[in-house]
């Protein structure tokens, strides 16, 4: 059961851990409790190198080092007078502690030496203190003498990945290595969805619900389905250009007595057009060289969709236009599932 905090009966033995919400006091309790600890007071007298202190930041490193340096000035002064009582209460508790004047002169002397020992002071940054540590026994931990600490891991995950993409996605057959490609985008898309990943620090990821094992991928399998998917969709297209080529002039007949009905809202430009003609010279360059077809003009191809609950007219080329988008859906599904199961 947590129970409130007292610094002037704060344990210093084992582990305690002290929870504290914003403004409610935290450098002030911890200069207290580091002047405790230079006095002795309930443990044996310590020195500034002698007493951790570790917080996230240089600049709230370099505060508290400050504050605490201000703090034991004041004690000392207050220890240093007999008659002298502080607006602390928390500090006149402790001077009354030390019951003799002898005892508070020891003290304040005591107090004084800390305090102008504080730049020595072992108050660090966590990743200050690992560096520390690191360089003190880099012959016992067998480490470099000198390193640098990273407080980013963006430049090793970069790293990480740009070695990850040459010696195994390089080395791929070429349709792996395509079907890698567009499941994850590259190498700086991979790491940039790593870096999401990473900060669930070993939490379970779950797809549609189920979670997922990472140890029962196949990640070969996995890759060889992205590329029969991209296979199939590629396929697809090259059918709708060979249904184009053989059947443009029956489709241009059949469908020009109603393109006036075209749905402006599903094909706002092709809806405002007069004459057609740019609209076939698009499908015929498309089926000839394998451009890219508009957007306007491939959703007219594969839905077109027509005012006055007008239909389009039946012709058999139109089930393999059809087929072209339920392909590509296909594998644009196939390859976010696995992009998913695969981070």
């Amino acid at each position: 059961m947590p129970l409130p905090l007292n610094p002037l009966t704060f344990p210093f033995a084992g582990s305690r851990l002290i929870e504290a919400s914003a403004g409610t006091g935290k450098t002030f309790t911890i200069a207290l409790l580091y002047v405790r600890l230079v006095l002795g007071h309930g443990t044996e007298p310590l020195m500034p190198p002698q007493i951790l202190v570790t917080t996230f930041t240089e600049a709230a490193a370099d505060e508290l080092r400050e504050r605490i340096r201000a703090r034991l000035f004041e004690a000392s002064r207050m220890f240093s007078d007999a008659d002298l009582d502080g607006d602390d209460p928390l500090l006149n508790a402790l001077k009354i502690a030390f019951a003799t004047s002898e005892e508070r002169l020891a003290a304040a002397q005591h107090l004084e030496m800390a305090a102008n020992w504080m730049d020595e002071a072992a108050i660090f940054t966590i990743h200050g203190w690992c560096q520390r540590m690191l360089n003190e026994h880099a012959f016992h931990s067998r480490a470099l003498f000198e390193q640098t600490v990273r407080t980013s891991l963006t430049p090793v995950v970069d790293q990480a990945v740009q070695d990850y993409w040459r010696h195994f996605v390089y080395a791929l057959p070429p349709e792996q290595a395509l079907a890698m490609a567009n499941l994850l985008g590259g190498p700086a898309a991979l790491a940039h969805k790593l870096s999401g990943l990473l900060a669930r620090d070993g939490a379970p990821l779950f797809v549609d619900g189920v979670s997922v094992d990472p140890a029962a991928l196949d990640f070969f399998a996995m890759v060889d389905e992205i590329a029969e998917l991209d296979t199939q969709a590629q396929q697809a297209e090259q059918n709708a250009r060979q249904a184009w080529s053989q059947n443009a002039e029956t489709l241009k007949d059949a469908w020009l007595p109603i393109m006036s009905a075209l749905n402006g809202n599903s094909h706002k430009t092709l809806s405002k057009l007069t004459d057609f003609s740019t609209l076939w010279d698009s499908l015929d360059l498309w089926a000839q060289t394998g451009e890219s077809l508009p957007i306007d003009v491939f959703k007219f191809l594969t839905q077109p969709k027509f005012n006055k609950k007008l239909e389009r007219p039946f012709h058999p080329a139109l089930a393999v236009f059809s087929a072209w988008p339920v392909a590509m859906e296909a594998a644009r599904h196939g390859r976010e599932q696995s992009a998913i199961r695969l981070l």
